[in-house]
């Protein structure tokens, strides 16, 4: 009777199999955490510094440049190249999954944050180099075709750059934001490194270097854990760092980071490190957003709001009794759920969501607008700054351009620009892009304290409306209703458009913002640069 038992020759084929099978699996988690760590770099450098464009173009040059670099150096390895790669994964594993957080308490620290991020492109992206050539060699030790193998190589690889690619976006950074996104991505190279030591290096290699390799793996492993199980405290911890006052909140949404700080009785608002307000003093700008526009429409019924997710603007307009419907559009839905939810933005905004007059809209405002079909009597552009490449579409020529499509013939458009004194050349590029979707503008500007000098932009298309305004203080307040103004009075219109010599454009030579050129960010990038 012939025995059932795989021979020698038969036991070394499935061996040398489910080893190529855990290479394989290996190069496509290689490359999905290679991918990850140029996401988390770039998306972190950008959080911190903005300019989106130059961090991620920065970012990814130099780890293409590394990946070379890597490439170039795993020639130099003759012998031991399973020891050498699982060696690699571990320093990959560790660096890698603490890059977030030593980029980010290199930022706190100041002047050391241009220097790490560098060392730490480099390092993580010579180790990624390494790894690939590495894994070739030890297919072709096993897998006589090396065209198939190269192959299914590639094939693996690029699987795992796509699932990291959709991974990052829609699962790591809403759940786990950019610091436990770079720990997970930390512990699955360590956790690649054990599982190949224990399935195929321990074949190989004695006992002395094996242990290393667990002690090492087995206490990165550990420290991760503890780190993530501990991640909330340290987000809270590191945060304190950036802002005067204490973080009572704090939340990154698919989009944005979202913090609130309080000093005493004071409320701040936070998107992605830009103060959007204070409690003490945003009155000043929301009733300098709103009032001066809604005082020179007759028939006000009819409103749209871009942006505004907090509900203070709402809160304005919604003291006008002849509005009978606002469409408000913000594309994150946090923000408004915040609004809606968190005690001390509600009492802000008074509950300004709950109206029935209101219905919120999560979209892209840029396309939410060209798509859209809709007339209003007034129009509120309240959008965060520029201060991505990707925000200047909002800013664009075509964007005020369907806007204008959108308006009534005797309606009226009110866009916040930015600060007139610290990002002097954006606002007048704004203005004059307004401008150039033939539309009748009126500059004008506010002093708010937690902001400074602060400008809006005007705009109608029939230019007789912007000399329309309601005679006195006791007629507007009769036409919003019982609740007085804390600020804005139509007697103050002179003061907000007169403009002081230091706020009038700087420049002679200032172009249109375009779809295709974001002239608006880079004025932007370069006005807040001087005064830094």
């Amino acid at each position: 009777m012939a025995s059932s038992r795989p021979n020698p020759e038969q036991r070394k084929a499935a061996k040398e199999k489910r080893e190529l099978i855990v290479l394989a699996l290996s190069m496509g988690l290689a490359a999905a955490c290679g991918l990850l760590y140029q996401l988390i770099l770039g998306a972190l450098s950008t959080y911190l510094v903005g300019n989106s464009v130059y961090q991620y173009s920065v970012t990814i040059g130099f780890f293409m440049f590394s990946y070379g670099v890597g490439s170039w150096l795993s020639g130099w390895v003759k012998t031991n190249l399973l020891l050498v790669f699982v060696a690699t994964e571990l320093a990959l594993g560790i660096i890698g999954g603490c890059s977030a957080l030593l980029l980010t308490l290199a930022y706190a620290e100041g002047p050391f944050f241009e220097l790490t991020r560098v060392l730490l492109i480099l390092s993580v992206g010579a180790m990624v180099g390494i790894e690939v050539p590495l894994l070739v060699r030890l297919f072709e030790e096993r897998q006589k075709n090396l065209r198939v193998s190269l192959a299914h190589l590639m094939s693996v690889d690029y699987i795992g750059a796509l699932i990291a690619g959709l991974a990052f976006p829609l699962i790591l950074l809403p759940w786990l934001g950019l610091l436990g996104a770079s720990l997970v991505t930390g512990l699955l190279n360590l956790l690649i490194a054990i599982l190949i030591a224990r399935l195929i290096l321990k074949d190989y290699v004695s006992t002395g270097p094996m242990r290393v390799l667990y002690g090492v793996g087995g206490s990165g492993i550990l420290g991760f854990i503890l780190l993530l199980a501990n991640l909330s405290p340290i987000e809270w911890m590191i945060e304190n760092q950036f802002y005067n006052d204490r973080v009572v909140y704090l939340e990154q949404s698919p989009y944005q980071r979202i913090v609130l700080t309080r000093h005493k009785d004071d409320l701040r608002l936070y998107l992605d490190g830009s103060l959007q307000l204070s409690s003490k003093d945003e009155y000043r700008y929301h009733e300098s957003l709103i009032h001066p526009g809604a005082a020179r429409v007759k028939q006000l019924e009819r409103v749209l709001i871009l942006g505004g997710g907090d509900g203070l603007a709402l809160r304005e307009l919604l003291k006008y009794p002849s509005i009978k419907s606002i469409d408000l559009v913000d594309l994150d839905p946090r923000m408004v759920q915040l609004a809606r939810s968190k005690e001390a933005l509600r009492s802000l905004n008074q509950n300004s969501f709950d109206d029935i007059r209101v219905k919120v809209h999560h979209a892209d405002a840029y396309s939410w607008v060209a798509e859209g079909d809709m007339h209003y009597d007034y129009i509120v552009v309240d959008l965060p700054d520029p201060h991505h490449v990707e925000l200047a579409k909002l800013y664009s020529k075509s964007f005020y351009s369907n806007l204008k499509e959108r308006l009534n013939e005797e309606g009226v458009m009110v866009v916040q620009c930015g600060s007139p004194m610290f990002s002097n050349t954006s606002y007048w590029m704004n203005h004059k892009t307004i401008e150039s979707a033939s539309l009748n503008t009126l500059p004008f500007h506010v002093n708010v304290p937690s902001f400074g000098e602060w400008g809006f932009v005007m705009a109608t298309k029939n230019e007789k409306v912007l000399d329309r305004i309601l005679p006195d203080t006791f007629d507007l307040n009769l036409r919003v209703g019982n609740n007085d103004l804390r600020f804005y009075s139509s007697l103050m219109d002179s003061a907000l458009t007169t403009w002081p010599q230091d706020l009038k454009a700087k420049s002679q030579n200032i172009e249109v913002t375009t779809l295709l050129h974001p002239r608006v960010a880079y004025a932007f990038e370069k006005d807040w640069r001087e005064w830094n």
